[in-house]
């Protein structure tokens, strides 16, 4: 990291030694994000966080997410090489500001709040009430059509899961839909489907807000079987 001394912070991935390096195959970019990715990786390069190597191991397409202020972060799939890494659960230190300028560490100022009652943060709207979902995810599923076809089915319950904390029991109120993503299943979007899909809906207009339990209400717990 620039400007940062090497034996103060210096990453060293840590990769089983009987994982079987994999290759992603290539998939395809539109103009427009190859131009973003393209510009990204020049940074990158520029800035030595990454360098250019003749024969690859490991090899993981990038992706291209569109941010808030409508320019472009570019993500790695990494999805092969989490799986033969080992997990750290050492838990993440708090920050402390003494210790960024001692180490000449810098914090992107578009993504920190200070002062403030309430905002976003983590994808989800904070407040004096408690932990809010984030309007503009429920709104998308609002916007959504009835699926037809498994592709649609697969993005609507991948929405669905994101805003799960906030929809209680979803797993038993959406269970119809879930059983037409399996393989051995046929999708035919019936009925019952439907009526789920608008019950959701009806529940993501005016979504619960999270808070504190309270010592003196009774407190309920959901067990699920996997």
């Amino acid at each position: 990291m620039p400007g940062i001394d090497p034996k103060f912070l210096c990453h060293r991935l840590a990769v089983y030694r009987d994982a079987r390096p994999i290759a992603q195959k290539k998939r395809k970019m539109g103009d427009e994000k190859r131009k973003a990715a393209n510009a990204e990786v020049q940074k990158l390069l520029q800035a030595k966080f990454i360098r250019e190597v003749t024969y690859t191991t490991w090899l993981a397409n990038v992706v291209l997410v569109k941010k808030a202020n409508g320019k472009w972060r570019m993500c790695t799939d990494y999805t092969n090489l989490n799986k033969a890494c080992p997990k750290d659960t050492y838990p993440l230190p708090c920050i402390n500001f003494g210790e960024l300028r001692k180490h000449n560490m810098r914090l992107n100022p578009e993504k920190c709040t200070f002062g403030v009652k309430g905002g976003k943060f983590l994808g989800f709207m904070l407040s004096a009430r408690g932990i809010e979902a984030n309007r503009d995810k429920c709104q998308v599923v609002l916007d959504m059509r009835s699926p037809s076809n498994l592709k649609e089915l697969q993005r609507l319950s991948g929405r669905l899961v994101a805003l799960s904390r906030f929809l209680p029991r979803l797993a038993d109120k959406i269970n119809l839909m879930t059983k037409l993503l399996r393989k051995s299943s046929t999708f035919l979007w019936n009925e019952a489907c439907e009526e789920a899909f608008v019950a959701m809906k009806t529940t993501l207009a005016t979504p619960p807000i999270l808070t504190r339990p309270e010592p003196s209400s009774p407190l309920s717990g959901i067990l699920g079987c996997i």
